[in-house]
């Protein structure tokens, strides 16, 4: 049963090194978006030998990678396009993962700006991607989500384009 689902043993050194080459690729476009770069180039590497081998997560994976290299980069329309075609990807996986970062990006970057109960929403979640309700939390205004490097530039590009407000909601005693 096992080699049925895994292949012949000379067939695992090659679905080794295409994930090998898919993750290789989403690193080096991770870094180069880290570090201010042009990233696209790598995540569209990694897109193309996920698809072509059909890695139907780690293709998602570069996607949405590809979706924030090219927001930050400022094409958002590209940008928009890449984050659909996830969230469309990811509904056909039943992926709430991939479905939640992509609607994220999705209201990051399409028109009207960001729907403040829809964001509400994804940083509420308890099923959603760890990543996207962080994003949605601190837009919302919430200090306390942990942005990494990546998180902030997607945010901060994100904001520069949609103009979008930090709201801070406080509670106050009915004093």
């Amino acid at each position: 049963m096992r080699r049925a689902r895994w292949g012949e043993p000379h067939d695992v050194p090659d679905a080794l090194d295409v994930e090998g080459r898919i993750v290789r690729a989403l690193v080096l476009a991770t870094d180069a978006l880290v570090a201010g770069r042009d990233a696209t180039a790598d995540a569209r590497a990694a897109v193309e030998i996920a698809a072509t081998h059909g890695w139907g997560v780690r293709e998602c994976e570069a996607r949405l990678l590809l979706a924030e290299a090219l927001l930050v980069g400022g094409e958002p329309r590209r940008a928009l396009a890449e984050a659909r075609n996830v969230a469309r990807k990811a509904s056909t996986m039943t992926s709430r993962r991939f479905e939640s970062e992509a609607r994220a990006l999705v209201a990051l970057i399409d028109e009207p700006p960001i729907d403040a109960a829809e964001l509400e929403e994804l940083a509420m979640a308890e099923n959603v991607s760890p990543r996207a309700s962080r994003r949605a939390r601190s837009l919302l205004g919430d200090v306390s989500a942990p942005l990494d490097v990546a998180d902030e530039g997607v945010l901060a590009a994100g904001r520069a384009r949609a103009a979008v407000e930090v709201l801070r909601v406080r509670a106050e005693s009915p004093d």
